[in-house]
């Protein structure tokens, strides 16, 4: 039946959770996708200094268990007011996807001729 249904919405935010959700996903998404490219280009295209140790450090953040980091970043959200805001939840992912999909974009980078870029 849908008595569960009724009572999902009668009686829970629900849509309050749906609502807070999509921001987060969406706000951790756009950023994510607007540094990912930049930085994704600069070390895939650009000739520089430490492009290499950088990359290499994308990776290597890979290696370090999320489980480590809760309480340092529990601790750091505390000391800036952001415990429980949209905004920490936001900057936390924030810190696991920029370097994923800094990863991810460096090889679609690559992968582009450089021919198309020039036309």
């Amino acid at each position: 039946t849908l008595a569960a249904y009724v009572r999902l919405f009668q009686q829970t935010p629900f849509l309050k959770y749906v609502r807070n959700s999509t921001i987060i996903a969406v706000s951790t998404t756009a950023v994510s996708l607007v540094f990912g490219c930049l930085g994704a280009y600069a070390l895939a295209r650009l000739r520089f200094r430490g492009r290499r140790l950088i990359a290499r450090g994308l990776v290597f953040t890979y290696l370090v268990p999320p489980s480590l980091l809760f309480i340092p970043l529990f601790a750091m959200m505390s000391a800036l007011s952001l415990a429980d805001t949209h905004q920490g939840l936001i900057l936390a992912y924030l810190g696991f996807t920029v370097p994923f999909c800094t990863w991810l974009l460096m090889g679609y980078f690559r992968s582009v001729p450089l021919e198309l870029e020039e036309a």
